[in-house]
């Protein structure tokens, strides 16, 4: 694997590899805009194809050899997921107001952008949104193709894992299948992915880890915030103070709550 690092004596962007040997150093890439790692072999970098007195920065595509794939045309771009980037447009040159669809790894558009906001896809499906009469976004979901599977009608749509996505409406939030129907009704306060069967919902005074079937394996002793999706059997939660720690599987706190920021990587 590589990842992007700014070197700056040099004053440019390199990828380096797990050793912090330079594999990639990017000629073109504007110091302002951190390239993404590669994912499904491109990367996302951007270039100023502009002049230094008036620039104007697009985002491209290259490969492991740092060679243009897709051109530098968008106003937003993000990584690859199941072969489909999201990309953004902006509706004049003088707004950062864009539009969002997706492209494939030729640099095909797939989905038009004509989407208000828009996540990535999961197990073949992608929350999008559009803004209803007032500034408020309206979810629903599509498919690979732009098919809308799931009609604009929530506050909020997560993206699918283990086949069910968390919705939220009318301040309540439940569990949907692909097609569009409750899985778990809207009575938790909030709720997370599910992660190897397991997630961490609130509802009336208490915090839980339940099932895909809504049935409450654990209790947590503490109230928290909110909470994060397990990974490997671990998930971060925060609490009231807005400081983070950690809980495994059965609820038990790994690591209390103490920290301003934390991640868990992926990886085992």
């Amino acid at each position: 694997g590589s990842a992007p690092v700014y070197n700056e004596e040099k004053k440019q962007w390199q990828y380096i590899n797990t050793k912090g040997d330079s594999v990639l150093i990017l000629q073109d890439q504007s110091p302002l805009f951190k390239p993404l790692p590669f994912y499904e072999g491109v990367a996302k970098v951007t270039k100023n194809i502009g002049t230094v007195e008036k620039p104007m920065y697009k985002h491209g595509y290259i490969d492991y050899q740092g060679q243009k794939v897709i051109d530098f045309q968008y106003d937003f771009a993000s990584e690859f997921h199941e072969g489909l980037a999201k990309i953004g447009l902006k509706k004049d040159k003088n707004s950062w107001s864009m539009k969002f669809g997706f492209i494939n790894l030729k640099g095909e558009e797939v989905i038009p952008p004509i989407y208000d906001e828009a996540g990535y896809f999961v197990e073949g499906f992608c929350f999008i949104a559009r803004k209803g009469g007032s500034t408020q976004f309206q979810w629903g979901v599509i498919d690979k193709k732009g098919r809308l599977i799931i009609d604009y009608q929530y506050d909020y749509v997560s993206n699918f894992a283990e086949g069910l996505a968390t919705v939220y409406k009318n301040g309540k939030c439940g569990y949907i299948d692909a097609k569009g129907e409750y899985k778990l009704k809207p009575i938790y306060n909030w709720g997370v992915n599910f992660s190897d069967g397991l997630a961490i919902v609130s509802f009336d005074d208490v915090c839980a880890i339940i099932n895909t079937n809504g049935e409450v394996m654990q209790k947590l002793a503490y109230k928290y915030a909110f909470a994060h999706a397990f990974v490997n059997g671990l998930a971060i939660v925060r609490n009231a103070e807005n400081l983070y720690g950690l809980i495994n599987s059965n609820g038990t706190e790994v690591i209390k709550p103490q920290f301003a920021a934390m991640e868990v990587c992926d990886e085992k």
